[in-house]
Formats: C-alpha cells, sequence, structure tokens
C-alpha cells in the first residue's frame, strides 16, 4: 500500500481544512505550519512523509487556478517548511 487508511483519512481533513482558511497567505501559513508540526510531533515521521506524498496530488474538486487550489499551494510550503525544520534538528 502507498498510502495507509490513516494517512488517506488526513488527507481528507486537510481538504475540507484548507477550504476554510481565510485566504491571507501570512495567517494561513502560519495556522497551517503549527498544526502541521503539532501533528508531526503527535504522530511522527510517518505523518509528514504521507503529507510529502501527496503534495502534488490536486483534488478533483479544486478547479484550475482555484482558490482552493492556491490554498493548496499555501499548504505544500508550509509541508515543506516543517520538513525542513525537522532536518536542521536532526543536524
Amino acid at each position: 500500500m502507498l498510502i495507509t487508511r490513516e494517512q488517506a483519512e488526513n488527507r481528507k481533513y486537510w481538504i475540507d481544512e484548507i477550504s476554510r482558511l481565510s485566504g491571507d497567505f501570512g495567517i494561513d501559513a502560519k495556522k497551517v505550519e503549527q498544526e502541521l508540526s503539532q501533528e508531526v510531533q503527535e504522530h511522527g515521521i510517518d505523518s509528514l512523509i504521507g503529507h510529502l506524498r501527496l503534495c502534488g496530488a490536486i483534488p478533483e474538486r479544486y478547479g484550475h487556478d482555484s482558490s482552493e487550489s492556491r490554498k493548496l499551494t499555501n499548504k505544500i510550503r508550509a509541508v515543506q517548511s516543517v520538513a525542513e525544520n525537522g532536518i536542521l534538528h536532526l543536524e
């Protein structure tokens, strides 16, 4: 299995969560990054790996160049930031 059932459920949560974001990049980025960091602390590296695996998969319900697709881009940046911060803490 490429992704676990838990990762698939988590993906559904984040798809819904992204649609609820305000659209203000600064506020949204901070909120998403904090939530992702907490999730990784609670559930471990597998949680982060699940997010990284799914970063390039844009949900079909997001229209081309829609507000949701732009918000997803912000979430992807937050995932990358959490991953980079985690790597820096390992050094």
